[in-house]
């Protein structure tokens, strides 16, 4: 039946326009009261699209009750797109009887003419239902907006109003074309609305190779946008990432080129000093690929940082996470769990439940979904450690004829006479099965069959039931739906979806008009220029154009693909279909390789070029196979510099498989294939070392074996010692990481360290009786040849040169990864005997990456070991000046580890412990520039928790930080500093607060958990175990000081033994002494007054020594030895002035604890009740100043 709509039809329903709207003389008060709608532009740019709109009001008037769902396109649109006609274009157009002539309508804006061509075509970004679903999203922007506004308030409060969540992620499930994307799309406008703020988009997509690409364009497309708005905006980014990341923000300018731009002034102005030394060399750069993903990643974690700061709030929308790998899986995971990030920041990932919820056929089998489920889960179950909240959207199908009907009317501009179209959407929604993008298709097929029309005479669209059922391209699989539209384009419009296909989801005019140009001749084609061919397409539906917006120019054309369903429509049926084809990537990846500038190619298309080309079969490798290897190569170490270690790999492999045949039966050949030997041999180092990073033992060793093999037989080789020398040292890595065989990890480094003539041990075989002796031999004479031949700090840049022997750098590679395997393998003396080799090799050769720690390990020998703090200080300093003159990246590697060790086991006894917290500062940051977590959190430690509590800061203060440091501890994998941190936490809740939720009273002199429990370490972490020791006798010196000091009777100097040299035991050895004075003096027991007065004498070395830090150590202990002694007047006045030499020096936990064991002594041996009582007194406010509230409670009983 042919069915006829009249023209009130033809306008949206959202609007609610009728005939009458369209007779209504503009300016009358009937006008007023209805507002022409103009259909919201589509704001985003193909692949990662955004919008800045600064001076717009904030997000307070936002209304999260409404919400409408645009039909989905997965796309962006243009800059200046046909806006929707209504009816004040009408009266414009085709003129208005009763317009009164003295009444002028109202002109639009240029950018907002609407299009005659409008009328009668089908409304793409037409708006139904999913009301419930935005206004979730809405409100978790809301939140997100509001978390912002308490933290600005809260700054000027206590930090424990920090904890308000500031980060939103969140996840829109469902089916292909059931509407995600459309959905996260409508936060954009809301967005628009706030000061400052943006909203990007980027995309995954089947098949993608490219490592990081999705993560690195989102924000390169951000730095796009805010270069072209707010040249301060710039600037402060700038600032933020050259602060935070110094020498190491390369890696971000690799990845994300356009923030040159930003940092270029700094960048330009900060080369290396005139009076440093650089190291930097190629041949050692493979051996960081262990720390690689962990600076890329703090690099993006600063980076969002600094955007977040500047524009506010930051939205990311995340398509098709299930095409996500999982190194980019990782990277949202760091950068949404970043709790040092008080800024808004939310990410939005949409993502397909199942494969076979899809409609189409074309889905890619590699689909990560259980994989992000698992992720999301993990995140979700550590939201709170995270300061982030998780929202989850479910998205289905429309489930009734209703549901389709509405869209079907929105997409067709009708208003009402909803019956009109019930047999239609019948039709629809049994051939769709409800799937919104499925109706849009079903739609647009049967308008470009003819089987619905529209008359522009009438203004009505009209159709035939009848024969949408009986037509036969009226398909019930939307695969084959689109496959039918392709099949009928013309020959070139079908080649040009082949060329744009193999561009990716989005792609520049100018890009694909350099492949056309020569595909096109190639293929010997009827005339057809790109803007005729583009213009045709995107009015068939298969992409949306833009104008990309850049600072100084016109921008880019850019194009995007619909939907991805259509992309992988024309991919399966012109790409894939049939064996002619499988050759057209390669071909576009040549014509690329050819037609780009080698710095175009290296900064934006590197990879995927290399990708097309790989896509060659054996049988159709051509004649520039070494060339194409080459491009693996460049390929292979762009992705290892990043951290994509897996792509990386990848691209070995494909290298490897183009060099010459006889190069392919995982052999070098030494008969007519030595020109090709110094390639194969770097791919196989590489591949090697690429499969360590990824843990792969038996890859590594395939590659190692075809290096190795080759070189044993040394008659015939080519092969030289030193290009298998990475491989060696890295065998070690292997040994001890991936497969845990330290013994046999210790010997073969031995072994082949005296191959290389370097001997680490005198003695022929390694005796372990004879391991102590010879190490305490071997320290002597070292620090006895460092001390008469290594120079003066302020000398060295001219006493001493820089190593560039690529077998001697080797060399002190492998010693400091035998010296690693020795620390976690608990082979002291072994160990001993590597520093000692490395400082040697230091002063006879010269300067090296490895010469600072290993000075700084000498003055933390020379500490623990030998009682020496002045001479080790010396080390320490000669160190700090080592590590100063090396500039380059590789030395920055060894920067944290220098830092901490010199200023927590040297400096810090001869050295105010004010000092260390700069530099403590630097070792975090430097850490984590380079990845080195360990050490970074181990400053951050010491900086925010050991130091102030030392010093007996406000608790109130330090348990603020605990969470945050907890939270960072987890995130990066520290396990040790993670117990030591929560032991520390536990004992200051105890003191506190009695009560562990406000209401159950427990043991407060006890660590209470199975963290805490001796079993919990069965021997395996020694430091943490002593740690958990420390701090268990610091709760019974202020709780049980009779458990104290029995507890310092049995165990005795365990904390020193298991952590020697470290600042934080004078303390601990203090507090022991307290305790046994304390009973000595009490009992009379002989027990307690020996290692007392042991104790105190040991206090009196270091004091002597010169530590700036134990003064009202000294005078306390003479204090409560002259009370032992019966020398009361002298007890008395030395007591005194420890209080006050105490509390000058801001140690309130000390100046209560004098105050305390002086109010005893006053109480039981003067018997001066008065002064006693007031004593108590005086520690019951210090107690409560440092935050010992329960400890006060106490005490204050006993007045």
């Amino acid at each position: 039946m042919n069915r006829m709509l009249s023209e009130e039809s033809i306008y949206s329903r959202e609007e609610g326009i009728t005939k009458e709207d369209l007779l209504t003389i503009p300016g009358t008060p009937s006008t007023a009261a209805s507002t022409p709608h103009t259909s919201v532009r589509n704001l985003f740019s193909p692949g990662c699209s955004m919008r800045n709109m600064p001076t717009m009001a904030p997000l307070d008037g936002i209304d999260s009750t409404s919400g409408e769902l645009e039909v989905p396109r997965k796309s962006g649109s243009s800059v200046r797109r046909k806006r929707t006609w209504n009816s004040q274009d009408l009266k414009r157009v085709l003129g208005d009887e009763n317009n009164d002539a003295n009444t002028i309508p109202p002109q639009p804006a240029d950018d907002d003419v609407p299009d005659e061509s409008t009328i009668g075509k089908l409304r793409m970004d037409s708006v139904v239902g999913r009301k419930e679903e935005i206004k979730t999203i809405k409100t978790c922007l809301q939140r997100m907006v509001t978390a912002k506004r308490s933290f600005d308030k809260a700054m000027k409060f206590d930090s424990g109003f920090l904890k308000i969540p500031s980060k939103e992620l969140v996840f829109i499930r469902g089916c292909s074309g059931v509407g995600k994307t459309t959905i996260a799309r409508k936060l954009s406008s809301y967005v628009a609305k706030s000061k400052g703020g943006l909203f990007v988009e980027e995309k995954f997509h089947a098949g993608s190779k490219v490592p990081f690409a999705q993560i690195a364009n989102i924000f390169r497309n951000v730095c796009r946008e805010i270069l072209s708005i707010s040249e301060e905006s710039a600037l402060h980014i700038g600032e933020i990432i050259n602060t935070e990341l110094g020498d190491q923000r390369d890696i971000l300018l690799c990845m994300v080129p356009e923030l040159k731009e930003i940092v270029v002034d700094y960048y330009d102005n900060n080369d290396n000093d005139d009076d440093s030394i650089s190291s930097t060399n190629d041949d050692t750069k493979h051996f960081e690929a262990e720390y690689a993903q962990q600076r890329c990643k703090y690099a993006f974690r600063v980076l969002s940082r600094a955007l977040s700061a500047v524009v506010s709030p930051l939205v990311l929308l995340l398509d098709d996470m299930q095409w996500a790998d999982s190194a980019s899986m990782d990277f949202i995971n760091h950068l949404i769990c970043d709790e040092q990030n008080p800024n808004p920041f939310m990410i939005v990932g949409c993502y397909r439940h199942d494969n076979s919820s899809s409609s189409s056929k074309n889905d890619e089998p590699n689909s990560n979904s259980p994989a992000l489920v698992e992720r999301i889960q993990y995140i979700t179950d550590r939201k709170d450690n995270f300061r982030c909240n998780i929202t989850q959207v479910e998205l289905e199908n429309f489930t009734t004829v209703d549901s389709v009907k509405e869209m079907i009317m929105a997409i067709m501009s009708m208003d009402d006479n909803a019956e009109q179209v019930e047999g239609l959407a019948r039709i629809c929604f049994k051939r769709t099965q409800g799937n919104p993008y499925f109706v849009v298709e079903f739609m647009t097929m049967l308008q470009q069959k003819g089987l619905l029309n529209f008359s522009h005479e009438t203004l009505k669209w009209s159709w035939d039931e009848n024969e949408i059922i009986e037509a036969k391209g009226s398909t019930n699989n939307i695969v084959d739906m689109l496959q039918a539209r392709i099949e009928g384009l013309s020959v070139p419009q079908k080649k040009f979806l082949q060329c744009a296909a193999c561009l990716g989801s989005s792609f520049q005019k100018s890009l694909i008009s350099l492949v056309w140009k020569e595909y096109y001749t190639r293929n010997d084609d009827d005339a057809a220029s790109v803007d005729d061919l583009i213009a045709t397409l995107s009015d068939q539906h298969f992409f949306i154009v833009e104008q990309q917006q850049r600072r100084g120019d016109n921008g880019e054309v850019l194009c995007q693909w619909v939907h991805d369903q259509m992309r992988e429509a024309v991919a399966q049926h012109l790409l894939d279909g049939s064996n002619k084809n499988k050759s057209v990537r390669p071909q576009i990846g040549s014509i690329l390789l050819r037609s780009l500038d080698k710095e175009q190619l290296e900064q934006d298309y590197l990879f995927m070029v290399t990708d097309l080309i790989n896509h060659m079969t054996q049988t159709r490798i051509i004649t520039g196979k070494v060339e194409f290897a080459k491009l693996n190569l460049r390929a292979a170490k762009k992705a290892r510099d990043i951290g994509a270690f897996q792509s990386a790999s990848a691209y070995v492999a494909s290298g490897i498989r183009m060099l010459p045949t006889s190069e392919k039966d995982s052999k070098l050949s030494n008969d007519n294939n030595n020109h090709h030997r110094e390639l194969m041999v770097e791919f196989c180092t590489m591949g090697a070392l690429m499969e360590l990073a990824l843990g792969n033992g038996e890859g590594f060793e395939e590659y190692s074996t075809m290096v190795f093999e080759q070189q044993q037989h040394k008659e015939e080789s080519t092969v030289e010692e030193i290009e298998t020398m990475p491989l060696q040292v890295s065998r070690v890595n292997k040994l001890s990481m991936v497969d845990l065989q330290y013994k046999q990890a210790v010997d073969y480094s031995l072994a082949t360290l005296k191959d290389w003539g370097t001997k680490v041990t005198s003695r022929r075989k390694y005796n372990i009786m004879m391991r102590p002796l010879e190490a305490m031999t071997k320290l002597s004479k070292t620090i006895c040849m460092a001390k008469n031949d290594a120079p003066a700090p302020d000398d060295i840049h001219e006493a001493m040169g820089i190593i560039t022997d690529p077998k001697l750098l080797n060399t002190l590679k492998l010693l400091s990864h035998l010296g690693h395997v020795c620390w976690i393998s608990k082979q002291v003396f072994l160990n001993i005997l590597v520093i000692c080799k490395i400082v040697e090799l230091t002063l006879e050769h010269g300067l090296n990456e490895f010469a600072a720690p290993a000075f700084a390990s000498l003055g933390m020998l020379t500490v623990a070991l030998k009682q020496d703090t002045e001479t080790g200080s010396q080390f320490a300093k000669l160190a700090l000046a080592i590590q100063g003159q090396m500039t380059d990246s590789s030395s920055g590697t060894t920067r944290a580890e220098t830092l901490y060790i010199v200023y927590t086991y040297c400096l810090c006894h001869t050295e105010s412990l004010n000092s260390a917290l700069v530099p403590y500062t630097r070792a975090y940051n430097s850490g984590l520039r380079v990845g080195r977590n360990d050490h970074a959190i181990w400053a951050l430690v010491c900086k925010q928790l050991l130091v102030p509590w030392m010093m007996g800061k406000s608790m109130v203060s330090l348990r603020g930080h605990c969470p945050d440091v907890v939270s960072q501890a987890e995130d990066l994998s520290q396990g040790t500093q993670t117990v030591v941190v929560k032991a520390f936490w536990q004992a200051m809740t105890n003191l506190f607060t009695s009560a562990s939720d406000g209401s159950e009273p427990k043991n407060v002199s006890l660590l209470e958990g199975k963290i805490f429990s001796a079993k919990n370490f069965k021997g395996t972490d020694e430091v943490a175990s002593a740690f958990v020791h420390l701090v268990q006798g610091e709760l019974l010196l202020f709780f049980d000081i009779e458990k104290a000091a029995d507890r310092a009777v049995k165990y005795g100097d365990k904390f020193v033994k298991d952590a020697p040299a470290m600042f934080i035991g004078v303390m601990e050895t203090f507090h022991r002494a307290v305790a046994l004075y304390a009973m000595a003096r009490r009992t009379k027991k002989r027990k307690y007054r020996k290692r007392a007065v042991a104790l105190r004498k040991r206090i009196e070395d270091w004091q002597d020594e010169g530590n700036p830090n134990i003064k009202h150590y000294d005078i306390f202990l003479n204090a409560e030895q002259a009370a032992l002694d019966n020398r009361n007047e002298l007890a008395e006045t030395r007591y005194r002035r420890a209080v006050v030499y105490a509390a000058r020096t801001g140690h309130l936990h000390h100046t209560a604890l004098f105050n305390e064991r002086y109010a005893e002594f006053l109480k039981n041996v003067k018997g001066d009740e008065y002064e006693a009582r007031h004593r108590t007194n005086e520690a019951v406010r210090f107690y409560r100043e440092w935050g010992a509230f329960v400890k006060a409670t106490e005490l204050a009983k006993e007045l």
